[in-house]
């Protein structure tokens, strides 16, 4: 797979996967910064949406906890769903030279984005899943503040 195909993807997800995720929290005026964020392990990879809500670093499912008024009901995570699901198809274009991770992140207020990539193998445990990576590098966002794609 060439490295221009993946760019044209790419290009072409995230701003449909960035008004998805703005979508999921209904425009609310607290949001800060917006990431997408995919992962991938060998033949398996996945993404998904990461949020700073009135200072809080929260996964979909956490929105209330920033801000109660959001819904964050399991009919409304479902659409979140093409987001995991099309960064993982990219992910997977070249699983030998492709990225393992990427990282978008989008500042709502300064209205930019910016793109991170890494290239190495992911460290993972024998027994870690794609979600407890994924749940890592939210911890390690929520803790430093370091959004890097670097593992």
């Amino acid at each position: 797979m060439s490295n221009e195909m993946f760019t044209a993807r790419f290009e072409d997800f995230v701003p449909r996967a960035l008004q998805t995720a703005f979508n999921y929290v209904d425009g609310c005026d607290a949001v800060e910064t917006i990431w997408i964020v995919g992962h991938r392990d060998g033949d398996w990879a996945t993404g998904g949406a990461v949020y700073r809500l009135h200072g809080l670093v929260v996964l979909p499912f956490d929105v209330v906890k920033a801000d109660p008024s959001l819904d964050n009901s399991v009919e409304n995570q479902m659409s979140l769903q093409p987001i995991g699901r099309e960064a993982g198809d990219l992910l997977l274009m070249d699983r030998d030279n492709g990225p393992t991770r990427f990282v978008v992140r989008y500042d709502v207020a300064a209205q930019t984005m910016n793109a991170d990539f890494y290239y190495e193998p992911l460290r993972m445990g024998p027994e870690d899943t794609l979600t407890e990576l994924y749940d890592a590098w939210v911890k390690r966002l929520q803790e430093t503040g370091n959004d890097s794609a670097d593992d």
